[in-house]
């Protein structure tokens, strides 16, 4: 099972602070200890990148939106996460909306 985040907007007197470094971190942590396998994101490759997100097309991974193919990102939680996982990643009706 994995998890899909969504992009965080800041307020420019909140950007720059590492909140939002923290909150990816925090949120990796917590997913490991509830035993998710990965989290996808559509987001900035430069910045999802810094903490490991690899473009999901590497691992045969897409999302029924085909322009958004570089902000597709996969995070592995564990070694073997996504072996033999592959395919459409289905987002919860909800998300559909942004």
């Amino acid at each position: 099972m994995g998890l899909a985040w969504r992009r965080w907007r800041w307020t420019k007197a909140c950007a720059g602070k590492g909140w939002g470094e923290k909150l990816v971190y925090e949120g990796l942590d917590a997913l490991n200890e509830f035993s998710y396998a990965a989290v996808v994101v559509l987001g900035e490759p430069e910045y999802y990148g810094r903490f490991g997100f690899k473009r999901a097309a590497d691992y045969d991974l897409h999302c029924r939106w085909p322009e958004t193919e570089q902000a597709f990102q996969v995070y592995p939680l564990g070694e073997d996460a996504l072996t033999g996982v592959n395919g459409l990643v289905a987002y919860a009706a909800p998300f559909n909306r942004f």
